[in-house]
């Protein structure tokens, strides 16, 4: 009987004609029997094991599989993340993120905004993966494993989501993690409403995975998903940034971390340093002692020679700018946010923070990297610095800084209306642009050390000016009845400072110039042979908080 198969998908093609196959044979009772016995019947086991071969490959054309943290295979056909799942009860880090934003201010949905840090494992039941959340708020510090039972069993946990245990092969398990990525993780729909722009809901029918920004590292897996909002708006903030203000798309991303390893040393937090802390209820702690623990927040840094004055680190902490800022905005967030190397420097380490340009193949939302963007929104509005953080120890795992673009252009609006400079002409912006590129500086600082796990010193500004994490307004002064601003024109011409040969010029020195002699208690001179001098940009109180909490050994801090 003549048998045609034709089989076509792009440019593959296969075709077999002409095979007559007799069915005139009996199987005996107890005969193993070889199909290779019969011409015919081999010619057709080699086109079945042919279709075979094909079908599997056209099935993998369909799908894309990502090898990394978590191996995860996505399907064309049906978009659909199918997550490999090796280890149980394994915990890892689970990160939440807006990766682009709505654009307001007021609305405070930004590009690049981290959400929550949770730490996570996936826990069998039956047929079924839990993804469950422990509860690291109340602990027990203790060798026995009876006290650290009654502590869990007392709190409640968070079972995040449960999957359907899809395939299970060697060990491994296979479940379907669309469903937890496709939700708002971000909370953007109760966002909106807060902000009363309107009651919006999630369209599964006009979402999908963004595979553009869905990636896999050896330690930490990347999800990126679109997801569109529909409903009624009723505020103006939402009418003025959104083409068409009734559907709203964003993407949110979801990032699978691991924890890091247990090398990291904890340092028990001071007040008086003015850094940011955990903390948690140690159970297990001696009834003459706090049971309230607390923890500094900072960057994992040690010396390459533990013994010397000054070492180079064994891992330098960089710092990534956006590559989107143009000139010289970039070039001025470059110098400001390195301020903080003095400061290291003094804590006895060489070269070990480092301001370098975000590579083009990097995600700033990649945790590997501390980054600092540049966000656009309508109007001017906050920059701050966020930080994703090992909740178990305080270890800052990625510095994350948003510095909102229109800020440098509002300084230089306030600039021109202080000086009145255009009595001329119109071309004399140099003092504006300086003052406002010296004030980018400053905010950049400020910002990278609240990454680095400084808090705001709002007494800074009554004591010489003593902390960049104050916010000091710019050094003004009179000349000839007319207000000049201390920049770097001013410390050139009416004051003759020359610039460094350098040409690293700290155009916002948080000093009274006026004074010339020294920077605060700083023992380092402002001011040496005309030159501005490589003075301690961040301020001698960031300097000595940094000191204490990133030496090597833990400074003794006066009560005064």
């Amino acid at each position: 009987m003549p048998m045609q198969f034709v089989i076509q998908q792009s440019q593959l093609k296969l075709k077999v004609s002409d095979c007559t196959f007799q069915n005139n044979y009996s199987k005996p009772t107890n005969y193993i029997y070889n199909p290779t016995q019969n011409p015919s019947m081999k010619k057709f086991m080699l086109i079945s094991l042919g279709l075979l071969t094909l079908f599997t490959e056209l099935k993998a054309q369909d799908s894309k599989s990502f090898q990394g943290y978590f191996n995860y295979t996505y399907s064309h056909k049906d978009g659909k993340i199918s997550l490999e799942v090796k280890e149980l009860d394994k915990e890892f880090l689970y990160v939440t993120s807006l990766s682009s934003g709505v654009g307001s201010n007021d609305i405070g949905l930004d590009r690049g905004q981290l959400g929550r840090e949770r730490i996570v494992k996936f826990v069998r039941a039956a047929n079924k993966l839990l993804l469950i959340q422990p509860n690291y708020d109340y602990r027990a510090i203790s060798t026995n494993d009876a006290e650290k039972k009654s502590v869990e069993e007392a709190f409640a946990q968070s079972v995040l989501w449960g999957f359907t245990i899809d395939k299970e092969e060697n060990g491994i398990l296979t479940i379907d993690l669309t469903p937890l990525l496709m939700q708002d993780v971000h909370d953007v729909s109760g966002r909106l409403e807060s902000t009363q722009q309107g009651s919006y809901r999630l369209d599964p029918s006009r979402s999908a995975i963004a595979m553009e920004r869905t990636k896999n590292f050896p330690k930490n897996s990347e999800f990126d998903v679109m997801l569109t909002f529909t409903g009624k708006p009723a505020g103006s903030y939402i009418r003025s940034v959104v083409p068409s203000p009734e559907a709203v798309t964003v993407h949110e991303h979801h990032s699978f971390v691991e924890l890091p390893d247990h090398g990291y040393k904890t340092r028990k937090f001071d007040p008086r340093t003015g850094f940011f802390n955990i903390s948690y209820f140690d159970y297990a702690t001696p009834i003459s002692e706090p049971i309230n623990k607390m923890l500094t927040v900072r960057h994992r840094l040690a010396k390459k020679d533990p013994g010397a004055p000054s070492s180079e680190a064994i891992e330098p902490i960089i710092y990534y700018l956006d590559p989107g800022c143009p000139e010289p905005i970039k070039s001025a967030l470059m110098e400001g946010a390195a301020w903080w190397n003095q400061a290291f420097e003094d804590a006895g380490y060489i070269n070990a923070f480092q301001v370098k340009v975000l590579p083009e193949d990097v995600d700033p939302l990649d945790v590997r990297y501390n980054v600092i963007q540049w966000v656009h929104r309508s109007t001017r509005g906050w920059s701050y610095g966020s930080t994703v953080t090992d909740p178990r120890t305080g270890e800052i795992i990625k510095g994350h800084v948003s510095l909102g673009s229109l800020r440098v252009r509002q300084d230089y609006l306030i600039a021109q209306g202080m000086a009145s400079p255009f009595e001329d002409d119109d071309l004399n912006t140099a003092p504006m642009t300086d003052l406002a590129l010296a004030r980018l500086r400053q905010l950049a600082a400020h910002e990278v050390g609240h990454t680095l796990g400084l808090s705001h010193n709002y007494a800074s500004s009554s004591n010489d000016r003593a902390s960049v994490m104050d916010y000091p307004h710019p050094v003004i002064d009179f000349k000839d009845g007319r207000l000049i601003f201390l920049t770097r024109m001013i410390l050139v011409l009416v004051h003759g400072i020359k610039e460094p040969s350098c040409g690293d010029i700290r155009i916002f020195l948080p000093v009274l110039m006026k004074t010339r002699n020294s920077f605060a208690s700083c023992k380092r001179p402002l001011i040496k042979d005309g030159n501005i001098s490589q003075t301690r940009m961040a301020g001698p109180q960031g300097a000595l908080t940094l000191i204490h909490t990133y030496g090597t050994m833990a400074a003794t801090l006066s009560t005064n």
